[in-house]
């Protein structure tokens, strides 16, 4: 997994997943499955304007390197809360070319206030309301929250889609 970017001031050279791949070293190394960070909600530290017009550069880059080298390549993206953003993320991509497999984050059975700490401490963002909605009801902070629903949309929604 290439992890780069987002920070204001990079320690060394290396300053993007894109700068890490150019310098080959993974083909040196023998590495042939590379799994690249996704953002179905955007990321405010790489788009601070809220597009995603430098995530969805990076993406394309990224397609382009997995077509022209031997790499088999995977987009991973956080977890998420809401199926609809994932779901719209993904079609545009289709759209544009990139058609690396995508890997979803779900969050696991756990507490309530749990998932709400973690997912602003990772900046997941649109689909958080989702959980601020569940936690106006009481009942609801007493039982784990279970990504159920998140899981069922995505694979209804894999079921729909022509395969290519």
């Amino acid at each position: 997994m290439l992890l780069g970017g987002g920070v204001a001031e990079p320690a060394g050279p290396l300053d993007s997943s894109i700068s890490m791949l150019e310098t080959g070293i993974f083909d040196r190394l023998g590495y042939k499955r590379l799994h690249v960070a996704g953002h179905p909600e955007g990321n405010k530290d790489i788009d601070a304007d809220g597009s995603t017009l430098r995530l969805d550069d990076a993406l394309q880059w990224k397609q382009r390197f997995s077509e022209r080298t031997d790499a088999a390549m995977a987009i991973v993206t956080q977890f998420a809360f809401d199926s609809a953003p994932v779901i719209r993320w993904a079609e545009r991509l289709q759209q544009a070319g990139i058609c690396m497999p995508i890997h979803i984050g779900v969050a696991g059975p756990t507490k309530l206030q749990t998932l709400i700490k973690f997912a602003i401490a990772c900046g997941v963002g649109p689909s958080l309301s989702v959980l601020q909605k569940r936690a106006l009801d009481l009942r609801k902070l007493l039982v784990p929250h279970e990504p159920n629903d998140f899981v069922t949309n995505l694979a209804s929604y894999k079921l729909l889609i022509p395969k290519v």
